[in-house]
């Protein structure tokens, strides 16, 4: 950067109640050579920085509005600040992608096919493959009904972090979860531990989406029908894996209820869709 360019962004020093942002925008800049069109840059901004400080004056004309002291590449603007508090949200979603891909490769890494004397091909590969498609499916679902939820925010603060790391840790649990449940099919302990971990995730999820949306109200941009489809979607998914733990438990009375509530609760997810514009 030339000398000049260097002097007209010291000169631009932020006052109190203005605010400076340096913004990348396409286009050359300082162009031509020398420290010509810097000064000339430099005067005009001096110029229009002498203009806005003085006072407004009762009944004279209204404050100038934000304007752009220098074009090309490097734009101050005033009045105008990178909020801060997006980059968490930003951070937050390279996390959980991260999470989910690594949740999806773990599925692949436990391919273990085991050929011995007297099964087939297709006996060795089937149980591997069919663990790795589940859980890819599995995981798929809840990253899309995460991502919705994300969608929707600008910016999160302390329990939605905290809420969205409990739903990452347990998300990083679906692969061993699957292949346990595949690898004893002849036992009951698989499909119960199986339903019991999907049915605390979308606990966990709708816990999440419900602190966000109706609590710290930090989803902005969604109605209320629709959040209120998504809540009642990540509900109907907990009542069902519920009902099928209480089953497999032998508590037929609960596993009733449950599985009589998860009725209700996709009615309410198909009504609140029809009246809520698009489905999130």
């Amino acid at each position: 950067m030339p000398s000049g360019a260097a002097s007209f962004m010291i000169g631009l020093r932020p006052r109190q109640g203005v605010g400076l942002t340096a913004k990348c925008c396409r286009g050359a800049v300082w162009r031509g050579s020398g420290t010509h069109g810097s000064r000339a840059a430099l005067a005009r901004a001096r110029a229009l920085r002498h203009h806005d400080a003085r006072p407004a004056q009762p009944g004279g004309d209204a404050p100038p509005k934000p304007v752009s002291y220098c074009t090309g590449d490097w734009a101050m603007t005033q009045d105008e600040e990178v909020p801060e508090i997006s980059k968490h949200l930003d951070r937050l979603v390279l996390l959980s992608d991260g999470v989910f891909a690594i949740a999806i490769t773990l599925s692949a890494i436990e391919i273990h096919p085991e050929l011995t004397a007297g099964i087939t091909l297709w006996q060795a590969w089937g149980p591997p493959l069919l663990t790795y498609f589940v859980s890819f499916l599995l995981i798929g679902v809840v990253w899309l009904m995460h991502r919705r939820m994300l969608a929707y925010l600008r910016h999160i603060d302390g329990p939605g972090t905290l809420l969205n790391l409990l739903v990452l840790s347990l998300v990083a649990l679906v692969p061993v979860v699957v292949r346990f449940w595949i690898t004893h099919p002849e036992k009951e302990g698989g499909v119960l531990v199986y339903a019991v971990a999907f049915a605390v995730l979308y606990t966990c999820l709708a816990l999440s989406w419900g602190y966000l949306a109706f609590i710290a109200r930090l989803a902005q941009g969604v109605t209320r029908e629709a959040a209120m489809q998504l809540l009642a979607k990540q509900c109907f998914v907990v009542a069902a894996f519920a009902a099928m733990a209480m089953y497999q438990l032998g508590w037929m009375i609960p596993a009733v209820l449950f599985a009589v509530a998860a009725v209700p609760l996709r009615w309410l997810a198909w009504r609140y869709g029809r009246g809520g514009g698009p489905a999130p």
